[in-house]
């Protein structure tokens, strides 16, 4: 089995996580899933995931322009949703990348 688990620590101040979540990493990696670990918020979650996949499609789409670089203005776009974030940047002057 080929899954994508997801293990979500509440946001509180501690060391390490907690011991239960480990233990289901653990074996959830002898079974060969791959694991995420993530402790905070679920919006921020979830925009980091959207951003991670705009990253690697626009790779395919556009494969000269190193995307990983932009990871933190794609970031804060998807956060805040307004324009404005992109407008200093060179790379989206271009109306061909603003298309898709």
């Amino acid at each position: 089995m080929n899954r994508k688990v997801l293990l979500v620590e509440p946001n509180y101040k501690n060391k390490y996580p907690p011991m239960g979540l480990m233990k289901l990493a653990t074996y959830y990696r002898m079974v060969g899933d791959d694991v995420r670990f993530y402790k905070g918020d679920m919006r921020l979650l979830a925009v980091d995931l959207i951003c991670e996949d705009l990253t690697n499609h626009l790779s395919i789409i556009f494969p000269d322009v190193f995307w990983k670089d932009y990871y933190p203005i794609l970031f804060a776009f998807i956060k805040v949703g307004k324009y404005a974030v992109l407008e200093n940047e060179e790379i989206f002057a271009d109306e061909l990348v603003l298309e898709y």
